[in-house]
């Protein structure tokens, strides 16, 4: 397999985690991920399906598949929030709480031998690398968790994609860690939780009913909840949307109400924000003088924690007590994060605390991987001329990015959003980047985005795009067309060796169907209606071979289409196919999508349907926002809309993650 092939020919030091674990010094002004990054990433995402599969398995209805999953996702949650605290607990940090953003930011970069050896030498289980994965897809939330909590070092600390494709298998992508990595994890582990469900690995007999939780005071941080359940018959569990129980533990004596509630949580939590000395929540992921926009870095950061504090502080506490959390945060945008706080560490005894919901952030990235495992890029035999070309596509996206208008949200393709994703896994590179760009400010990944502002933004990246590098934006992905746009390049290097690389570089990047000769060839394959020509012929006939044997996957009896409960989906150039019955072809579109049985047209393209991010909120069944838990009628949901489908890869379907400057 090509993608084997890949990964045990890498060195260590291709991957950016063994770059930084071992001070390798760069030579290069960027850290875009290369080809074993991306492919070892591509290798996780697997894994992580193979991990839903074997907890939910296929014999339930829709809807306990989607709460057992919920459930499994929030105990995920839980199990990291102790790793990461048990990180902090043997690092043993200092305990003062520095303020000063710059000195944390500048003694967080320095590497730390002791920390780095910590984290190298364990490896978590697969659902809180799941989550560990979500996270920092957010990095701006990641930054300011972690830097609040006076956690850089975990934060810079790359996640471990070599090591842990290397305990990935390869045919069933189960994923087991070797006694010493499980040993070392859970001697961090220990340090703060005495529940041996804390370090399991074990997935294959989980059920949501069985879990039992406590829960703690945000305020005083005493146990006010005992042996509560996630879920349960009458859906008032911790990880249901109409959580309510009764104190039943401990001595706290917080004048608040007796009766527990996420809302009841969120308002504890707040006032324990305001009354204590650190700051609040949010305040680096908006006003840092570090990582935020040059309009903001002039802003004193910790002067607005303190304005915000006074003017909540000042209010009666009777009043406070009494309020609804709505009300109370209407005096700060601030604070509006209160809202959707997903509270899981409140399951912790003197855990760090997480205001991102990390439940959601894994929701809402289960349908960039469900598209990637659909795509299958892994089994591709032209993987590495693939990952090549959208790395060089990727390059380009992060120059508009840090370079045009950052007031314009900028959406990248299914390829590129991959790209992005690997180089986001790791932060300390990920940050240098932006920083040494032009903007200067990290740009953040926004996965909450509404479908007609994604509609927009991609319509207006495809133009900035072909503006600035003269190639089309939107490119088919499919085997078929990388196999084309990879045979000039080798042909060009057998007659003209490495002076040609700037236009090698251009002619793997270029449209395959601005070219009519190609274009045509490419309907004709692509089940179109044009009868093939000789050159056609020939085509496919490169194409088989460059197959080697296996079918093609736009064939009905292809593997691609044989187990899979909907046709794959193929683009084809307007200029090509006739309208046979319903076919019809709308406005200025760079392509349609068709169903691999039959001529109609399903829907239109123009670079502008995408396989993520259908809603503002991307949950299972719903739910995100306030309205988290995935609950049925949440915020989530909408359609996936995905016209860049299986077959395409980053083609027609944008990848759904906006991301704009602040």
């Amino acid at each position: 397999m090509a993608f084997v092939d890949i990964l045990n020919s890498a060195q260590p030091t291709d991957f950016l985690g063994t770059k930084y674990t071992r001070a390798v010094k760069q030579t290069s002004l960027d850290h875009i991920p290369g080809v074993p990054d991306t492919v070892a990433h591509l290798k996780l995402l697997r894994a992580f399906g193979e991990l839903k599969h074997a907890v939910v398995g296929t014999d339930h209805d829709p809807d306990y598949i989607v709460k057992t999953w919920q459930v499994f996702v929030t105990r995920a949650v839980k199990r990291f929030v102790v790793f990461v605290s048990g990180c902090k607990y043997t690092l043993s940090l200092d305990p003062s709480y520095e303020k000063d953003e710059h000195k944390i930011f500048t003694a967080g970069a320095k590497r730390n031998p002791r920390s780095i050896a910590m984290l190298d030498r364990a490896l978590p289980p697969l659902d809180v690398l799941m989550v560990w994965h979500s996270f920092l897809l957010n990095p701006r939330a990641f930054y300011d968790c972690f830097i609040r909590n006076q956690l850089l070092e975990f934060a810079n600390f790359p996640f471990p994609l070599r090591r842990v494709h290397e305990l990935i298998d390869n045919n069933t992508f189960w994923y087991d860690p070797d006694a010493k990595s499980r040993k070392a994890y859970e001697a961090i582990v220990r340090d703060v939780s005495a529940d041996e469900d804390d370090w399991s690995y074990s997935y294959e007999d989980f059920s949501m009913y069985e879990r039992l939780v406590s829960v703690y005071c945000p305020v005083c941080g005493d146990k006010i909840l005992k042996d509560i359940p996630y879920t349960n018959s009458e859906k008032v569990g911790f990880a249901d949307e109409s959580f309510r129980w009764t104190i039943n533990s401990g001595h706290c004596t917080c004048e608040f109400s007796r009766v527990i509630t996420h809302e009841e949580l969120r308002k504890r939590q707040l006032y324990a924000d305001i009354t204590s000395d650190t700051v609040l929540p949010n305040t680096y992921r908006y006003y840092s003088s570090v990582i935020s926009h040059k309009f903001f870095k002039n802003r004193p950061t910790l002067a607005i924690s303190d304005m915000v504090k006074k003017a909540l502080v000042s209010t009666d506490s009777a009043t406070f007590r009494k309020s609804l959390l709505a009300d109370l945060i209407q005096i700060a945008a601030l604070l509006r994060g209160y809202l959707s706080m997903n509270l899981i560490h409140t399951l912790v005894p003197n855990a760090i605390q997480i205001s991102e919901d990390l439940v959601g952030c894994v929701m809402r990235q289960e349908r960039f991987v469900e598209k990637m495992n659909e795509i299958d890029w892994l089994h591709s035999s032209l993987i590495r001329e693939s990952l090549y070309e959208s790395s060089i596509r990727y390059s380009r996206f992060f120059k508009l990015l840090s370079s045009y208008d950052d007031k314009k949200m900028m959406v990248p393709t299914l390829d590129i959003d991959l790209i992005w994703h690997t180089h986001q896994l790791s932060m300390f590179y990920y940050f240098g980047d932006c920083r040494k760009s032009r903007k200067g400010f990290v740009i953040d990944h926004d996965d909450k985005v509404e479908e007609s502002r994604l509609d927009e933004g991609f319509e207006r990246t495809a133009k900035v795009y072909r503006e600035k590098f003269k190639q089309e934006y939107s490119i088919c992905k499919c085997w078929y067309c990388v196999a084309i746009r990879s045979l000039p390049r080798s042909k060009l290097s057998k007659i003209f060796g490495r002076k040609l690389l700037a236009v090698e570089e251009t002619t793997a990047l270029r449209q395959t169907t601005a070219h009519r000769t190609l274009g045509l060839t490419h309907a004709s394959l692509h089940n179109a209606i044009t009868l093939p020509t000789d050159l056609a012929m020939k085509r496919e006939a490169e194409l088989l071979k460059k197959y080697g044997g296996k079918k093609v996957p736009w064939r009905d009896d292809s593997p691609a289409n044989m187990y899979s409960m909907y046709p794959m989906l193929f683009v084809v150039p307007p200029m090509a196919p006739i309208a046979l019955g319903d076919c019809s072809f709308y406005g200025q579109t760079l392509c349609c999508t068709i169903r691999d049985f039959g001529s109609n047209c399903l829907n239109m393209c123009s670079g502008m349907q995408f396989g993520l991010c259908a809603s503002s909120f991307y949950c299972s069944n719903g739910g995100g926002g306030s309205n988290f838990f995935g609950s049925t009628g949440g915020a989530g949901c909408g359609g996936s809309g995905g016209a860049g489908g299986a077959g395409c890869g980053g083609g027609c379907g944008g990848g759904g993650c906006g991301g704009g400057g602040n």
